[in-house]
């Protein structure tokens, strides 16, 4: 919405609104958001705490426990789990990154200055494009020679192509 060539009164407040609603509800998201780290640790501490299970579980059958009080244990060790992970997922990961408060001006720069079209992100996105390409033509060893010579070959037949037009 920043990027309209043209904002009304209705638009701003719906930036607005827009932005309270992500803040309000965005620990639903944190977990996904995790760095590959983050993400490692519940693993492994899932792992621990499902052998940990699988012990009491074995240890209790000889005591005599029905099948609903086995079950239900189960139930709320399964749930212990999930908890366990969750929690290493949302303490590892937040939305502290200058992007995130960035978008909390938007509004006020709109007012004051009218429509963002600096902060499209669309230009960078774009001038990446070639070398990404030459990257995937690469076989990713010692790949910075090899994406230079195919983004100096593309650009070279593009401007030939041009030249010739």
């Amino acid at each position: 919405m920043a990027q309209y060539r043209v904002h009304t009164y209705g638009t701003i407040e719906s930036m607005k609104d827009y932005l309270w609603h992500f803040h309000t509800y965005k620990d639903v998201l944190l977990r996904f958001w995790a760095s590959k780290a983050v993400k490692a640790a519940p693993k492994k501490a899932s792992r621990d705490l499902c052998e940990e299970h699988s012990q009491l579980l074995t240890s209790d059958k000889p005591q005599g426990k029905t099948s609903s009080k086995r079950r239900k244990l189960m139930q709320e060790l399964r749930l212990e789990t999930e908890e366990l992970v969750h929690d290493f997922l949302t303490t590892g990961a937040n939305y502290n990154f200058p992007k995130m408060h960035l978008i909390s001006h938007f509004t006020d720069q709109i007012n004051k200055y009218g429509s963002l079209p600096q902060y499209s992100t669309e230009i960078c996105e774009a001038s990446h494009k070639p070398l990404k390409d030459a990257y995937r033509c690469s076989n990713h060893l010692n790949a910075i020679p090899q994406i230079l010579r195919t983004y100096t070959r593309v650009h070279g037949f593009s401007m030939r192509e041009k030249n010739l037009e």
